[in-house]
């Protein structure tokens, strides 16, 4: 099993508090009329000021478990993802003379297979899609038959999860910040390949932001399973083929019968927005424009 989580360090129920806290502060503000600055004379202190004193009236309970300190954001570390990967390196670069052209073989070899939904299994998916700001994806695929390509496929999920735990646990993946959970399983005794993910906005941008961005890192995964698009040196070509890509992930992707979010109207960029929100909630801005820029946040 190979699991990718991007992590923003918070529980679900810090997110959950911090997302009613900054819908409370909204309906204030909506109850003061179009132009709420007005009801503070133009003074962003005063306006911080009537928005704390308004929270302490009526939401005072909430602000308490605000007190309560965030468990603290994970860090990149760079010493565990030295060790982890001086255990492969020197193995894999002893091993490359052999690898690699077994690898450039099979990439010119593999069957050209061309995988696309139906119709009638495209409309089925989409008629799960878009009902609020997050969908979900499940993805199955067959793995290349023989050991070179599961070993291939073990290695690179390998060196994903060690990312995932010690690099990319910002809450975004190398600047791709849509993404709330994703998680990549062998199953079948490697047979299959299996893929969950649950991101914000449509599939179209889900997939075009993979295409756009991250590629290379679809490509050395995926580029080990059964019909994906043509690949040179595991990790380019593949996906940037975004037409035989994207028909591709849809041939393979099943209905989902349940998933679970725990702040379905929130996207990742909320969960941030409204963390920066809480914390000048907590310590007043320093400075006019510390508070002036808080106010934007609203």
């Amino acid at each position: 099993m190979h699991v990718q989580r991007l992590r923003c360090g918070k529980s679900a129920r810090r997110i959950q508090l911090e997302g009613r806290l900054r819908d409370a502060i909204q309906r204030y503000l909506d109850s003061l009329g179009s132009d709420p600055m007005r009801q503070f004379g133009g003074d962003p202190q005063r306006a911080y000021t009537g928005i704390l004193a308004y929270l302490q009236a009526q939401h005072a309970e909430a602000l308490q478990q605000l007190q309560a300190p965030a468990a603290p954001a994970p860090v990149r570390r760079l010493m565990p993802i030295v060790l982890r990967a001086l255990c492969i390196v020197p193995p894999l670069l002893a091993s490359l003379p052999v690898l690699y052209p077994i690898l450039r073989y099979k990439e010119e070899t593999d069957p050209a297979d061309s995988y696309g939904a139906l119709p009638d299994q495209t409309r089925e998916l989409a008629e799960r899609e878009d009902f609020q700001v997050q969908n979900q994806l499940t993805h199955l695929v067959l793995v290349k038959p023989g050991p070179f390509r599961l070993f291939v496929l073990r290695t690179v999920l390998y060196v994903i999860d060690i990312l995932a735990r010690y690099w990319f646990n910002q809450g975004d993946l190398d600047g791709l910040n849509t993404i709330h959970f994703a998680r990549w399983v062998l199953i079948d005794e490697g047979k299959r390949l299996l893929f969950f993910s649950n991101y914000d906005g449509s599939w179209e941008r889900y997939l075009g932001d993979f295409v756009d961005q991250e590629h290379i890192g679809l490509t050395s995964v995926w580029s080990n399973t059964q019909g994906y698009p043509k690949t040179n040196n595991l990790l380019l070509q593949g996906a940037t083929d975004e037409e035989q890509f994207k028909a591709w992930t849809r041939g393979h992707q099943l209905p989902t019968q349940l998933w679970y979010s725990a702040y379905p109207q929130l996207t990742t960029p909320n969960i941030g927005r409204n963390g920066r929100i809480c914390a000048g909630l907590l310590e007043q801005p320093a400075t006019r424009q510390a508070i002036e820029d808080w106010l934007m946040l609203l």
